[in-house]
């Protein structure tokens, strides 16, 4: 990065070249690939694997918030 600022020199013309390489060097550091996941001993490796998870963990969680509402609810109107 100093090279490019030194190459730049202290009045650049433009900031795009500063700009430009700022960018690049953003976007090649991004890892989109998510690691390897280990759940109760178990590895997830695969795309279809993590996906399936994830699916799983959702229903759970949302399934179990759905039912504790709609007990709630029944509770209520029989009180």
């Amino acid at each position: 990065m100093e090279q490019l600022v030194k190459k730049l020199g202290p009045f650049p013309y433009s900031s795009k070249p500063f700009w430009e390489k700022i960018n690049r060097l953003r976007t090649n550091n991004v890892n989109s690939q998510i690691p390897t996941l280990n759940i109760d001993d178990k590895e997830f490796k695969t795309d279809k694997e993590k996906e399936d998870l994830f699916r799983a963990i959702l229903c759970k969680t949302f399934f179990l918030i759905t039912a504790n509402f709609i007990f709630k609810l029944l509770k209520k109107d029989y009180n």
